[in-house]
């Protein structure tokens, strides 16, 4: 039985065992910190500067070369009133993607809403006002818009922090009153001048429109949500603003 067996004292202690061989040990067991003799000493701090700038090379061309592909390919995207255009379809024959999703359609889902036109737009890009942008190579951009695009930069964090004040300031005194194709046009303050990064893709200007289509996203909104009849002072004023 059990309690006849003699005392094992030995019984419950660690016995010794082979010492694990690290995964950059080689097999004469040097490790890491005993590799001259192998060719694989330590980097010097040049080195590593070196090879950091290299990596940093290599993500920027990457980037360059992402941006290229997608501008090539941008005829597969969906138009701003393309995609409006769609849903707008795709809500008028299943009224319940409404309940997960309720498109602005310019100024359509504000007014049947709230029975108001909403506050003017002055602005309607942030970039360098609300919004910043920063990229894992160390570069300041304008937006997210811009990130990665050649050119695009405004300054950078690192190694060192400057920012270019002339860009800074072109970005941030762009406005409808600033970009002379919005002053005399009747949907201006409902645009905003659209997006700077847009436009200036467009134009090779930033101070540019980036026209968005209100009228025809405000006929489609309350074509979508005007069948309600709660929705028909809001109806009246739209089409006010379509004439």
């Amino acid at each position: 039985m059990a309690a006849d067996r003699p005392f094992d004292k030995t019984r419950g202690r660690h016995r010794p065992c082979s010492r694990a061989r690290h995964p950059d040990q080689p097999a004469d067991g040097r490790g890491p910190e005993n590799l001259s003799g192998l060719g694989g000493s330590r980097p010097t701090s040049r080195e590593k500067r070196a090879g950091q700038h290299t990596h940093i090379s290599r993500l920027r061309s990457a980037e360059t070369t992402s941006y290229i592909t997608a501008q090539v390919e941008q005829d597969r995207l969906y138009s701003r009133l393309g995609l409006a255009e769609a849903f707008a379809a795709l809500a008028t024959k299943h009224p319940e993607v409404l309940e997960l999703h309720r498109p602005t359609f310019g100024l359509a889902k504000s007014l049947v809403e709230t029975g108001e036109l909403p506050g003017p737009v002055f602005d309607a890009c942030p970039g360098t006002k609300t919004e910043w942008a920063f990229d894992m190579t160390g570069r300041i951009y304008a937006c997210t818009a811009t990130v990665g695009k050649p050119g695009e930069a405004l300054g950078t964090f690192y190694p060192e922090v400057k920012l270019d004040e002339a860009q800074v300031s072109e970005w941030q005194e762009r406005d409808v009153l600033a970009i002379s194709e919005c002053r005399n046009c009747t949907v201006q303050l409902a645009c905003g001048g659209g997006c700077a990064s847009i436009a200036k893709n467009q134009t090779g200007r930033l101070h540019a429109p980036d026209c968005r289509p209100v009228k025809e996203l405000l006929g489609l909104g309350l074509a979508l949500y005007g069948t309600t009849s709660d929705a028909a002072p809001a109806i009246q004023r739209g089409n006010c603003l379509l004439r």
